[in-house]
């Protein structure tokens, strides 16, 4: 698939399928919190505590998606002189992400439908936090990706990233697949979707997905064909181990702050988390750091997102 035919494909889905699903009316009862844009903990991890977005701050959300993370970061930045852009290639989800907004009364969001990738081309000037949840990892070349967004960051500047992490997805991966064959020669999205209900309800109890079920079924109750359709019909999706990690952040020339996950997720990457013998927990304290995140994803095995 080419960049031509990657992003039309994508942008099919996602007017079809606008990601997360989110009535716009439930702002009236609501917010949606993404840990990774609470502006206190941007502060801390990425400035030191020195700098306060609430001060001036340009906030990019890259793939913006239905506009959970820009609704958060302009709702924080409500009364300020603060601004936050949102970008998104999918008419269907800005629309929704739009809506959401109006219906919250935010007024500090730029709305552009454009291309990640378009970003290096398109005189928006420089950010001081940049958002991209879930986007890069659907890129044909995440490298470019990561590049068009550094593009667009303020030397002194920081990013959360969320790309899928491989060990904790094997059964997606393996689902994924199936239905690539299943699916063969098949062109109608609804169909796709119907034939991968069929497909998870004749799976023996020793598939992998079904032995794992559990972990998937609550977002997939909750926000149904459209969760269904990213996780198992997706045509681009890619995920990265910690060392896969490092080694494109040093090819965009970026620097790993820390792993996010503010409610516990960061625990993951510590062996200690798992390792009670001190042993060997004393040898792996002496490995770089790099290692032991890595020893500590591999003994979890379940990690979804890095």
């Amino acid at each position: 698939m080419n960049s031509d035919e990657y992003l039309a494909s994508v942008r099919e889905q996602y007017e079809n399928f606008p990601y997360p699903k989110r009535p716009p009316e439930d702002e009236k009862r609501t917010l949606f919190v993404t840990t990774t844009e609470h502006i206190g903990n941007i502060s801390h991890y990425c400035f030191g505590g020195k700098r306060d977005l609430r001060d001036g701050a340009r906030c990019l959300v890259a793939g913006g998606g239905t506009g959970d993370a820009a609704l958060f970061l302009s709702e924080q930045l409500r009364n300020t002189n603060a601004e936050v852009v949102y970008v998104d290639l999918s008419r269907a989800s800005m629309g929704i992400a739009h809506e959401r907004a109006e219906v919250r009364g935010l007024t500090n969001i730029t709305w552009l439908q454009r291309s990640l990738l378009e970003l290096p081309d398109m005189d928006i000037g420089t950010f001081d936090y940049i958002n991209c949840c879930g986007v890069l990892h659907h890129l044909d070349d995440p490298v470019k990706g990561l590049n068009a967004l550094s593009s667009v960051l303020k030397e002194e500047g920081a990013m959360g990233i969320m790309v899928y992490a491989q060990y904790g997805r094997t059964a997606i991966y393996q689902m994924q697949e199936l239905m690539r064959l299943i699916n063969t020669g098949e062109n109608n999205l609804q169909q796709c979707i119907d034939n991968t209900h069929l497909t998870i309800a004749e799976l023996p109890e020793d598939n992998w997905y079904r032995r794992d079920e559990a972990r998937w079924k609550g977002d997939l109750e909750e926000l149904g064909d459209i969760e269904a359709y990213d996780l198992f019909l997706h045509s681009q999706d890619r995920a990265y181990t910690v060392p896969q990690v490092y080694n494109w952040l040093d090819e965009c020339h970026l620097n790993l702050v820390s792993f996010t996950g503010f409610t516990g997720h960061k625990l993951k990457y510590i062996a200690g988390t798992y390792v009670r013998n001190k042993k060997l927990q004393s040898l792996i304290d002496k490995t770089p750091i790099d290692q032991q995140q890595s020893i500590a994803e591999l003994i979890s095995g379940n990690i979804k997102t890095p």
